[in-house]
């Protein structure tokens, strides 16, 4: 729990956490992607600066999800701190979830809620391929599940029921 400071009946957050076993991601081939062309950061959907560009590629789209090429802190040159996970890497994944929510709802779109972190192993410096499965509802939002994993497949971490709204 995060409580006020001022005053520790206040509560901001609570999260809970629990070890579970490992999911393997689903593999690119069965997202059957369209190549992606150009950068991420082309367009409307993304608003971030040079210091946030975190996401180096995107392999492909489709109405099921995308894969991409996600760098870490370190990378970035972000300050170092006590993480024990990857700010500017997590940071990327939500980025994907509003990027892939535009293709997919026609306008531009901000994460709103996050179901679960699973976190299976350290994120390694260096590129991370990073795929995002999703669906959409109504028109107006995604949910999508993110899973991180290291230049030989190995499965580091999960973002689960990512949701995006398309804004107004």
């Amino acid at each position: 729990e995060l409580r006020s400071a001022a005053d520790e009946r206040i509560l901001h957050y609570r999260a809970r956490a629990s070890f579970a076993p490992q999911t393997p991601p689903r593999r690119d081939d069965e997202l059957y992607l369209s190549p992606f062309a150009g950068s991420a950061y082309e367009g409307d959907a993304l608003f971030h600066g040079p210091r946030f560009e975190v996401i180096k590629a995107v392999h492909g789209s489709s109405d099921a999800g995308m894969t991409a090429v996600v760098v870490g802190s370190e990378d970035m040159a972000w300050p170092d701190g006590p993480w024990l996970t990857d700010p500017a890497a997590f940071d990327g994944a939500l980025q994907m979830a509003i990027l892939w929510a535009s293709l997919q709802l026609g306008g531009q779109s901000l994460p709103t809620a996050l179901g679960a972190f699973r976190h299976y192993a350290k994120l390694p410096t260096g590129p991370l391929q990073v795929t995002l499965i999703g669906t959409t509802e109504g028109g107006v939002k995604t949910t999508s599940d993110i899973t991180f994993c290291d230049r030989d497949g190995q499965l580091l971490a999960r973002l689960e029921g990512v949701e995006t709204h398309k804004r107004p």
